[in-house]
């Protein structure tokens, strides 16, 4: 007669235990919804009473009020293009020790299925420092033809202007910090590529690049590089609103996003650099609804601190332009900070967090409250 062993049954997982598993889900996931939309508040806007060498967008908001609704439509070859072009040597010259230059460009751009000739009238602003190696900051002047372009790139040049105030209000910095006020942008990059071949571009050893694919919320720092850490570890240190992940840059640099910035031509001339933009809001892009009254204060404001910051740090600094090196992963927490490490403290990162969720899946076992 076969003999039978008993199994005795499982031992079932106590109600009480998945009441509690469940309400500490639950908690958890609103935990992290309310430090996400907790993160994604602005800065207050600074009034035009801040000191001299702060940022504030009181002081930055005229410009861009200038430009998108007095202006209004800034395409190249209209004289509302030479108007905004004129506004901007104007201020520009009103501040003392700025070295204030047009750059009248002819060029020829070759493309995909054909070459285009083109003119641009870039601005450039120079804020001389102890040494020649120079920071660039950019943005472009032009607007699509559709659109206004209060945020693309109203925003970022007014804020370029405050930062040049700023800048020049203060002790020289060590090293020159020029400012490219950029034409024709919407038309293929083209002003990037004409200034490529200004004498000034020679003496850039690193950039910050400010756009937009949107007219709200914080602007995120979507690109670096490539390459060399040392450019997003001073921004993570300095930025005082730190905003930013590599996930965008993967999603952009993969392809996926049909459109560019002047980043690709600085960076195809041998710079190294941060690419930054404003994102949320994205239905008014390239629109008419991309007008000043969307526009926060405070995102003027966001914008201006880590890129004032951004740019002091980067002319006090040493600027070893192209070290090398290995990518680099950033991220903010929370908005608050911002982390930046190369890929080998990555990969140790993302190891020692699949061996804790093992650690935890097997006491999970151990204990019975998870079965095969």
């Amino acid at each position: 007669m076969p003999s039978y062993q008993r199994i005795p049954p499982r031992r079932p997982i106590p109600w009480s235990f998945t009441v509690r598993l469940w309400a500490l889900v639950a908690a958890g996931l609103l935990a992290v919804m309310a430090a996400v939309g907790w993160s994604e508040r602005l800065p207050a806007p600074r009034a035009a009473t801040a000191p001299d060498t702060a940022f504030s967008a009181a002081r930055a908001w005229p410009a861009l009020a200038y430009l998108a609704d007095t202006v209004g439509l800034r395409v190249p070859g209209t004289p509302a293009h030479d108007r905004a072009r004129e506004y901007l040597v104007r201020r520009l010259g009103e501040i003392p020790g700025v070295e204030v230059e047009v750059q009248d460009a002819l060029g020829m751009r070759a493309g995909t299925r054909a070459a285009r000739a083109y003119r641009v009238r870039n601005v450039l602003a120079r804020v001389p420092g102890r040494r020649p190696e120079a920071v660039l900051v950019s943005s472009h002047y032009d607007s699509p033809a559709e659109s206004v372009g209060a945020a693309d790139a109203g925003i970022a040049v007014a804020a370029m202007l405050e930062g040049v105030r700023a800048l020049a209000s203060g002790e020289p910095p060590e090293h020159t910090v020029i400012f490219h006020f950029n034409d024709a942008e919407e038309q293929g990059l083209l002003g990037a590529h004409a200034f490529v071949r200004h004498p000034w571009f020679a003496t850039v050893r690193a950039f910050v690049n400010l756009e937009s694919a949107g007219n709200a919320g914080k602007a995120i720092l979507f690109q670096a590089g490539p390459e060399n850490s040392w450019l997003t570890s001073r921004y993570a240190r300095v930025a005082p609103h730190a905003y930013g992940s590599v996930i965008g840059q993967d999603i952009f640099q993969s392809g996926l996003i049909p459109s560019g910035t002047d980043f690709e031509v600085y960076t195809a001339a041998g710079l190294r650099g941060l690419d930054v933009a404003f994102y949320r809001g994205g239905w008014a892009y390239h629109t008419a609804l991309d007008r000043v009254a969307a526009v926060e204060p405070g995102s003027v404001q966001h914008i201006g601190d880590n890129m004032l910051a951004a740019v002091r740090a980067l002319a006090a600094g040493d600027l070893p332009g192209d070290v090398g090196g290995s990518p680099s992963v950033y991220y903010d927490v929370l908005g608050l900070a911002m982390v930046a490490h190369d890929h080998t403290v990555a990969a140790i990162l993302a190891g020692a967090a699949v061996l804790l969720l093992a650690v935890a899946v097997a006491r999970l076992f151990a204990r019975g409250l998870l079965t095969g």
